[in-house]
């Protein structure tokens, strides 16, 4: 594996990551407002929940542009500054560049069954 293809798995790893954390909040989230909704005096405690979804949710946030950011100092130091293009294939988000290459965004997912496959 070169140093690219290890910054795009860096990159998904921290997406991926990221989504988790994304659903924890967004469940925080869920069970703040259920509890504003059930009683007024569970008020407080929706609100904690509530501020626990935003902070797993910036963290989220946070993670992506961090894999963002990896992603393209690779792309910088391997090529310098060509055109990357995203592309949307069955859901899942891939990274064509310029010269041709192609970046799966499922690549975690197509490593780990090849993994499977060799043990």
């Amino acid at each position: 594996m070169n140093k690219l293809e290890f910054q795009w798995i860096t990159r998904l790893t921290l997406q991926a990551e990221a989504l988790k954390l994304r659903e924890r909040g967004q469940d925080f989230w869920r069970e703040g407002y259920a509890l504003y909704d059930k009683n007024s005096r569970r008020g407080a405690e929706g609100a904690r929940l509530s501020a626990e979804g935003d902070k797993l949710v910036s963290q989220c946030s946070m993670l992506c542009a961090e894999g963002d950011r990896i992603w393209a100092e690779a792309i910088l130091e391997t090529f310098g500054n060509i055109i990357v293009d995203w592309k949307v294939r069955d859901g899942i988000l891939d990274c064509h560049l310029e010269n041709g290459e192609i970046y799966k965004g499922d690549a975690l997912i197509i490593a780990a069954a090849e993994k499977e496959k060799a043990t």
